[in-house]
């Protein structure tokens, strides 16, 4: 036999096919790292999805206060021209307070919104300390804020649909891989 004569100190080899492998060579396959780190890039592109979504919901959201500010005055206008057409004699003060009510109501409205788009942005910034945390919170915001605003006007329950599920999609799936990097990280942290 050929291998009976090697000296103790060699390192073994072990014949696989044509090639051979170093049993106690120092670059080994770490197939948990591997997956670990696949992980962190899918962390790290939810929390790009996170700021993004936070980011793009602030901009839309102060577009349509702006577009609802609007819409408040020519309500209003339309109806100062009602009164004034059916020779109804207009006090100012009553649509006055009337544009004030209304104003207020969207400003609460929108309140809410950008509280839940900083919500949005501080998760993505800090998702890798609480992932599944932080994931489920940005999910259960995204929902209700979708509920909030359908129930406010009905019609927003179709209005960007096909983002709306895109989004819902992203996040389902965030869930799903802030959980895996939660059940792994302590398994790869400790040494067996």
């Amino acid at each position: 036999m050929a291998g009976c004569n090697r000296s103790p100190d060699a390192p073994r080899q072990v014949q696989v096919f044509e090639g051979s492998i170093d049993i106690h060579s120092q670059t080994t396959l770490n197939w948990p790292h591997l997956g670990q780190s696949a992980r962190s890039i899918n962390l790290a592109f939810l929390q790009v999805i996170l700021i993004t979504t936070g980011l793009c919901s602030i901009v839309l959201h102060s577009y349509e206060y702006y577009k609802a500010i609007q819409a408040i005055d020519r309500m209003i206008a339309i109806d100062i021209q009602e009164a004034e057409n059916t020779l109804r004699s207009v006090d100012p003060e009553i649509f006055l307070r009337t544009r004030q009510t209304m104003v207020k109501m969207a400003q609460l409205i929108l309140t809410e919104f950008f509280l839940m788009s900083l919500v949005l942005i501080f998760s993505g910034l800090f998702i890798a300390r609480a992932p599944v945390c932080l994931t489920v919170l940005s999910l259960i915001l995204y929902i209700s804020s979708w509920s909030i605003s359908t129930m406010i006007d009905p019609a927003a329950l179709v209005q960007g649909l096909i983002i709306k599920l895109m989004i819902l999609v992203c996040l389902f799936r965030a869930v799903s891989t802030a959980c895996e990097y939660a059940y792994v990280q302590p398994r790869i942290s400790t040494p067996t």
